[in-house]
């Protein structure tokens, strides 16, 4: 198994689920994804679903983030997923769904595995800092799953960067320019295919092209983008539901009460369509940004 190094690391165990390829068939979207799953500040930490059978992904988070009190955060822990977090200020608050892990299948081979949760912590005395680590090959989908720290304005993100390369890593990665402050970022690595050899994980592409049935990888499928200021929300369509897991890959801007959030949920498109879309909400003029890639759910 490959060598994960990060600056933090969180030890959860390596799930492995072996099924048996099937090609591309249409699929109900209540058997491939749950509802959402919300927790909100001051709630005890909700479990999802069991790790073995499902992968979970953080779809919103929101809420004044002022300093290292507050994070939101899905997780491993015992054989489950949880969706958790804790808060000094308000509003602080996210949502996941979990995706059944059978629902993936590539034509390269039958492996279905889940890594370990990695977290990287960034502090700055008095100037801007951003520091990360990496993660599993380009073969994986990196998901970010949390988010912790000051996120006062454009200085401040977290995320991931997908690897463009099968055989080399992908990185998670936080930081800001706030004095006197911490950043923490989660993510794991979700695998479907044939181990060690490389094959890069296929993403469905956005937007007007969200109709065609033809992956890509992350050098040719560009991380969807929304940006809001003002009181506005600013919504992107992404990949049809049905076709792909869609999971955020950055945070940055300001978050400073529960009208600052971004997040991924479902809309109907049609009478008979429905597609992943990445929205953004923001109060200030300072503003907030997020990023998502969408990963096929036929690899």
């Amino acid at each position: 198994m490959r060598r994960v190094l990060a600056a933090v690391a969180v030890a959860a165990g390596l799930v492995t689920v072996s099924i048996t390829p099937a090609a591309a068939q249409p699929i109900s979207l209540s058997s491939f994804y749950t509802p959402a799953y919300g927790w909100w500040q001051d709630q005890p930490a909700v479990r999802l679903q069991p790790t073995s059978t499902h992968v979970c992904v953080l779809t919103r988070v929101g809420g004044h983030f002022q300093g290292d009190g507050e994070a939101v955060r899905v997780y491993q822990s015992n054989g489950w997923w949880y969706l958790g977090g804790h808060s000094q200020q308000d509003g602080v608050h996210g949502t996941a769904r979990c995706f059944r892990q059978s629902s993936f299948t590539s034509i390269h081979g039958s492996t279905h595995w889940v890594s370990a949760d990695q977290g990287v912590t960034v502090t700055t005395a008095s100037s801007c800092y951003n520091g990360g680590a990496p993660l599993w090959w380009g073969d994986a989908a990196t998901i970010m799953t949390g988010i912790r720290g000051n996120f006062a304005g454009a200085g401040e993100s977290a995320g991931v960067t997908q690897s463009v390369d099968g055989r080399r890593s992908s990185d998670i990665h936080t930081g800001g320019c706030q004095d006197d402050s911490l950043w923490q970022v989660w993510g794991y690595s979700f695998f479907v295919g044939r181990p060690h050899a490389g094959d890069l994980a296929t993403f469905l592409p956005h937007s007007s092209d969200r109709y065609a049935k033809n992956p890509g990888t992350a050098a040719t499928v560009p991380e969807s983008m929304s940006t809001a200021a003002n009181g506005n929300g600013v919504t992107r369509l992404m990949a049809r539901a049905d076709w792909a897991m869609c999971y955020l890959t950055e945070v940055r801007g300001k978050l400073r009460g529960a009208d600052d959030y971004v997040e991924i949920v479902p809309e109907d498109v049609s009478d008979d369509t429905t597609d992943w879309v990445l929205r953004t909400h923001s109060a200030t003029t300072d503003g907030i940004s997020a990023k998502a890639r969408c990963y096929a759910r036929n690899q």
